[in-house]
């Protein structure tokens, strides 16, 4: 993956992992970063960004649903103006009644599911109920790169020493029998 321009330094060596636990609604987000400070950050806003992503979800999902209900109620409201017409044609007619009271009933419960959408449409919902802030860690996860470099050191300089030790006793052997 590339970095953008102004990545900083510091989030160019970071990797991050997610587990979805199968018993719970539960994502646990890991990341490995160069300090620990760095990590608790990531973490924190990959979380933040999961929450935001739901509640425009959530935004999109009720504004498509008020499309809907707008196009239910202009079309109501044209049955009900068709039902005062036949109404006024035909007076005393109950059934008629019937038809207008059940058309306006729908409308007022169209109008109310619509009224509730407008407030999930401003806001969102998200089922993110409980973001718990992320740990910050106390010690590595991985080794010290300059513990394995100092061990990597001390293993080197102590096998010259001993390859040394032996080709100068091996020559030191060869030239005393050559002396013989």
């Amino acid at each position: 993956a590339k970095a953008s321009p102004g990545t900083p330094p510091a989030l160019l060596n970071q990797r991050m992992s997610a587990e979805i636990s199968k018993e719970a609604d539960l994502i646990t987000i890991r990341v490995l970063a160069p300090t620990p400070r760095d990590a608790k950050r990531l973490a924190d806003a990959v979380g933040t960004a999961y929450d935001d992503f739901v509640k425009q979800s959530s935004r999109d999902a009720a504004r498509a649903e008020i499309r809907q209900l707008e196009a239910a109620l202009r079309e109501l409201s044209g049955k009900l103006v068709e039902l005062d017409a036949a109404i006024q044609a035909s007076a005393g007619d109950r059934s008629l009644e019937a038809k207008r009271r059940a058309v306006e009933e729908q409308l007022d419960a169209t109008a109310k599911r619509s009224q509730q959408l407008a407030t999930q449409a401003e806001v969102g919902t998200s089922r993110v109920a409980l973001q718990q802030e992320a740990i910050t860690p106390l010690w590595p996860t991985q080794p010290s790169p300059t513990r394995g470099a100092a061990a990597g050191l001390l293993l080197g300089l102590i096998g010259s020493a001993t390859l040394a030790w032996w080709l100068n006793s091996r020559s030191a052997t060869q030239l005393a029998e050559a002396d013989q």
